[in-house]
């Protein structure tokens, strides 16, 4: 055999080396891949298995929620969840046509919004929607409930003033707020205070 015949075989067989090589890689690769596939299905099938609920239970659930938010709604003192009676009934549900500016007040511990929609009916509907939060002082919050309704009055006439003069009130006594407000009719205090403030301002109860 002459020197070029070796050198061919010898090139032909590292080849058939290296492809051989590239073969077992590849197998070896795709064993790894559907190795770890197989552990991250089982991984999900585990995690499903353990946070799977049975229908029966939530069923469960949602009886033994029926039956607090009842007791609640009994004014069930020792109800441990507290319900509060919505004023909302059908006749005065929204009925898309509305065409004016409505007023909104969301009394918080340590401050209250005054929020205003502009309504357009049922083609342009939100037309403008603003919202304008305010800190209560502290002396207020342990003062008299008067004071405390002339401030929020007084505050509400600066909007007004510049927004319009149409404002509806909810009826609603104050279960939980500051102590000395406890108990009083929202309605009544607010309206009160308007009126010593001098502001002017139609509103209904809903």
């Amino acid at each position: 055999m002459g020197k070029g015949a070796v050198v061919v075989t010898a090139v032909v067989v590292a080849a058939a080396a290296v492809r051989e090589a590239a073969v077992v890689s590849r197998r070896r690769s795709k064993r790894v891949a559907e190795e770890v596939k197989r552990k991250k299905v089982a991984a999900l099938i585990e995690v499903e298995q353990k946070f799977s609920t049975p229908t029966a239970l939530f069923r469960s659930i949602a009886d033994a929620m029926v039956e607090e938010m009842e007791h609640g709604l009994r004014a069930d003192p020792h109800a441990p969840l507290k319900m509060l009676i919505s004023y909302i009934d059908d006749g005065n549900l929204p009925t898309g046509d509305e065409h004016r500016l409505f007023y909104a007040l969301d009394f918080g511990g340590t401050n209250f919004r005054v929020i205003w929609v502009q309504l357009g009916g049922r083609e342009k509907r939100v037309v403008r929607q603003q919202y304008k939060e305010v800190s209560i002082p502290p002396r207020l919050t342990v003062g008299t409930s008067m004071k405390l309704f002339n401030f929020i009055a007084a505050e509400l006439e600066k909007i007004v003033k510049t927004e319009g003069d149409d404002f509806q009130l909810p009826e609603g006594i104050l279960h939980q707020w500051h102590s000395r407000t406890v108990g009083e009719d929202v309605v009544a205090e607010l309206s009160r205070a308007m009126e010593r403030q001098g502001l002017d301002m139609s509103y209904s109860s809903c």
